[in-house]
């Protein structure tokens, strides 16, 4: 439930604040919104976020599913595949052309939707 909030949430993140803002974040979110930019201007060809997102976080989860165990793995490989299917989905929305604006309620509403969500859960398994 909190992991399909989560993943609706940085879908409309990426969709209306950064994709429409041309802003790249960190992280393979970032990286992804960079390859899918330099393909459409510089090589005409459109690629899926889905497509692009899932194959740069594959070697991650498959050292992930290692490393830390199968339940973590599950659940992060389900945000990251849901994230990536819902950006694709999601239209792009632009509020505001001011960068600095945007990038700001950005940061706002990843502070405050998307925090809350994962850090919330994960205190409770630690009492």
């Amino acid at each position: 439930m909190f992991g399909l909030a989560g993943a609706i949430i940085m879908a409309v993140n990426i969709k209306t604040f950064v994709r429409a803002g041309g802003l790249y974040p960190g992280g393979f979110n970032g990286v992804t919104l960079l390859i899918q930019t330099v393909f459409q201007r510089f090589l005409g060809i459109a690629l899926p976020f889905t497509l692009v997102n899932l194959l740069l976080n594959a070697v991650p989860t498959i050292v992930c599913f290692k490393a830390i165990g199968k339940k973590f793995t599950v659940s992060s490989a389900t945000i990251i595949v849901l994230t990536s299917i819902l950006t694709d989905i999601i239209p792009s929305q632009p509020i505001t052309q001011d960068i600095l604006f945007d990038r700001c309620i950005r940061r706002a509403f990843k502070w405050f939707c998307c925090e809350p969500l994962f850090n919330g859960r994960n205190q409770r398994r630690r009492y």
